[in-house]
């Protein structure tokens, strides 16, 4: 089980926690975590997480975090990229995420890749500024249409 921390009033995994985490990925045919490193330590990782229950096992939740210093490099759009690749590849009809709506590049990154916008929650986070701020629920759809396999 993961240990998330509080550190600077945010949630933390340590460093074994993180490296833990990738293993349980691995294991899941649902999950995926994608890891970029430079060549001392990680500037950044994505993450889909997928359900067990039946019901829910066609949609998965994406998350994804970049190093300030390391924005506007590209390296969430290479992921992004991997991610909806992984998706169509194992048929994944749906990919969640929820982004603060006050990210604008965040959001307008989302929306190249297709991700629409499926609601807002008002006043959803208070920030270490102590405002409270909006969070967008956005979704990007498998348009591929897939023939089930004959048994």
């Amino acid at each position: 089980m993961f240990c998330y921390r509080e550190r600077g009033g945010e949630s933390y995994l340590s460093p074994e926690d993180f490296e833990e985490l990738i293993k349980s990925d691995q294991q899941e045919p649902y999950n995926l975590c994608l890891v970029a490193c430079d060549d001392k330590s990680v500037i950044g990782y994505c993450r889909c997480e997928g359900n067990k229950l039946k019901r829910q096992q066609h949609q998965v939740t994406f998350g994804i975090a970049i190093r300030k210093d390391y924005w506007g490099y590209g390296i969430g759009k290479q992921m992004l990229h991997k991610v909806i690749d992984w998706a169509e590849d194992y048929q994944i009809h749906k990919i969640n995420l929820s982004v603060l709506k006050a990210n604008k590049r965040a959001v307008a990154l989302y929306e190249t890749f297709g991700f629409q916008m499926e609601g807002c929650l008002k006043d959803d986070k208070r920030l270490r500024d102590g405002k409270l701020y909006d969070t967008l629920l956005m979704a990007w759809f498998n348009v591929k249409k897939y023939k089930k396999p004959s048994i």
